[in-house]
């Protein structure tokens, strides 16, 4: 079929006008082609500048062992100092630590100088004495009444209205009726010592002490314990006992606090106050009786000491 289409030539252009009819032709290059799509152009968002990649870290070149499937690899195990090189380092670290010590505290610090102190002489206070212990009062300690077997608790042990520790001091037997004496019970022995030319004396002590030494002038007892009696004999010129115990300084009390006193066997005498003194006043003699308490303080025999010094008599 042929194409019966006119050709209708495109006027010369000119400015129409509203009321002519204006008939538009396709030029001829375009007769018989296909017609282009043109696509609309839309407005685009400006592109952002990209960053620069961060840098990536090369992966271990070392090849990995292949694992099962589904098997999860275990990490690298840490390693650990021997614990040789430890105790060595350790060591080490000791000896340094104390050559530095050694050095700065005792080579490089002087020592600081000790000044003496002073030394505080120590007096000591003398031992208050007491009396012994006298459980019932009756003038006997109850370390007393062991010796001549009284009751501690009753101080009229026989019953016969005198006290134990009068009897005791008037040599009488505190256990039983007159005329019992001491030395009727065993509680005491007598010592008589005689020799020419001064002769002898005689004098009662508990049966329980020892006799340490005697002679013509001088006799010591020695008590269960520490206690010390002694009898010494010292020979007298002087015409009174004041002016011979003046003339012995080694005496502690003054003459004018001595007491006298008379014994029960008719003799005179001097006492210093304690009664743990006593001096026997003959006409060419003194005799000294001493009570020393040693390592004792308190005063156990005092009314022992009394029977002792009432039993003195001289043997001719």
């Amino acid at each position: 079929m042929g194409d019966d289409r006119q050709t209708i030539e495109a006027p010369t252009q000119t400015s129409p006008k509203d009321d002519e009819f204006v008939i538009h032709v396709m030029p001829k290059e375009f007769l018989g082609k296909p017609a282009a799509v043109v696509q609309p152009i839309v407005a685009q968002a400006p592109v952002k500048k990209a960053l620069p990649p961060s840098p990536v870290v090369a992966p271990s070149t070392a090849p990995m062992a292949l694992l099962p499937k589904g098997t999860v690899p275990m990490p690298a195990k840490k390693r650990h100092l021997p614990w040789a090189l430890i105790v060595l380092l350790f060591g080490l670290l000791v000896v340094v630590g104390g050559g530095i010590v050694y050095y700065y505290f005792f080579l490089v610090t002087p020592e600081p100088e000790v000044v003496p102190e002073e030394e505080t002489p120590i007096v000591e206070e003398p031992v208050a004495i007491q009396p012994g212990h006298d459980t019932d009062s009756d003038g006997l300690t109850d370390t007393e009444e062991l010796l001549y077997g009284t009751d501690y608790r009753n101080p009229d042990t026989d019953g016969d209205t005198f006290l134990d520790g009068n009897e005791v001091f008037h040599r009488y037997d505190p256990l039983g009726f007159a005329p019992s004496t001491l030395l009727d019970t065993g509680s005491v022995l007598e010592f008589t010592t005689y020799e020419l030319p001064l002769g002898g004396f005689r004098i009662y002590y508990p049966a329980s002490w020892s006799i340490v030494n005697s002679s013509q002038t001088t006799i010591t007892f020695h008590t269960e314990k520490t206690e010390v009696v002694t009898l010494e004999r010292f020979p007298k010129t002087e015409d009174s006992f004041g002016s011979w115990y003046a003339n012995r300084p080694v005496e502690a009390a003054p003459f004018s606090s001595l007491m006298a006193f008379t014994t029960k066997e008719g003799l005179d005498g001097y006492m210093q106050g304690d009664e743990r003194l006593a001096y026997i006043d003959l006409s060419d003699a003194v005799w000294k009786f001493s009570y020393d308490l040693g390592d004792e303080v308190t005063i156990d025999y005092l009314q022992t000491f009394q029977m002792m010094i009432n039993s003195f008599i001289l043997v001719k």
